[in-house]
């Protein structure tokens, strides 16, 4: 069995072609469900990776009500605007000794990580999910 790793450039449809086993042995809804993008309770974490892709960090895995789970958490990095401007005025040393002054303004920009979804598998099949699109990769 081929497994990608997932990129959010890359589609269901590339996934499914890349793996075309994988995409056989699930049920027709199943099919169906990941040609669009979409997952559903019951799916395995293959069924997920070709609709989904793999989420960007590791899986958690922990045990609650005495049954173990992994949960996968999909992420994106937002930008978050700073609307003053921000200058930065002054001498600096470089690789050739001093420099100078010099200045800069432009907008601050910081990115910061935003969970988008998330995944919950027991026994090795989806028993839980929840996501702000159909698709994470979508943000």
């Amino acid at each position: 069995m081929t497994i990608l790793t997932a990129c959010s450039s890359v589609t269901p449809t590339e996934r499914i072609a890349a793996n075309p086993a994988v995409f056989r042995s699930l049920t027709p809804q199943q099919q169906s469900l990941v040609r669009n993008g979409e997952i559903a309770e019951g799916m395995s974490p293959q069924a997920v990776f070709l609709a989904w892709g793999y989420p960007e960090n590791a899986p958690y895995h922990g045990e609650k009500g005495g049954k173990k789970y992994t949960k996968w958490v999909y992420s994106r990095l937002k930008p978050i605007y700073n609307p003053m401007p921000a200058m930065w005025y002054g001498s600096y040393w470089g690789t050739r000794g001093w420099y100078g002054g010099g200045s800069w303004w432009g907008n601050d920009i910081t990115y910061i990580p935003e969970n988008t979804a998330y995944v919950l598998f027991e026994n090795g099949k989806v028993t839980s999910w929840e996501a702000k699109n159909k698709n994470p990769s979508e943000d």
